[in-house]
């Protein structure tokens, strides 16, 4: 993302660039997972890619960059907090309460997401017909 820009300026950062974070937490967690390690580590990791998420949710409400920014930063929000608190959810994994509440987040942010693809999808379309 970094060396070809795909994206105008303010989205690549926020869209691009979080793509890249998030994507390389899955797969980590799908490594980990798949070989049983632990996700602890994983959990740091996710502490700065959400805290990173969380800025850029903030920041897109604050400046209305796209459509729905209340939806997309909420999203971007969500999302973040789900990853700065991995860590303590994966510490305190015997706790159920604790691990319903970050699959709720986690479903909530999901569900933003999905809508946000949706409508993207529906206006992109659009304004390509025209």
């Amino acid at each position: 993302m970094s060396f070809t820009w795909p994206l105008p300026v303010p989205y690549n950062c926020a869209y691009g660039e979080m793509s890249v974070l998030l994507g390389m937490l899955f797969l980590g967690a799908s490594w980990s997972l798949a070989k049983e390690w632990d996700l602890l580590p994983l959990g740091i990791y996710a502490f700065f890619a959400g805290g990173a998420a969380c800025l850029l949710g903030v920041r897109i409400i604050d400046q209305h960059l796209t459509l729905t920014p209340l939806m997309s930063g909420v999203g971007f929000i969500l999302s973040g907090a789900c990853g700065l608190f991995a860590g303590l959810v994966l510490w305190y994994r015997k706790i159920k309460s604790l691990r319903v509440l970050g699959a709720a987040v986690l479903l909530i942010a999901a569900a933003i997401w999905l809508l946000t693809a949706y409508e993207a999808y529906w206006s992109h379309l659009a304004a390509k017909a025209k």
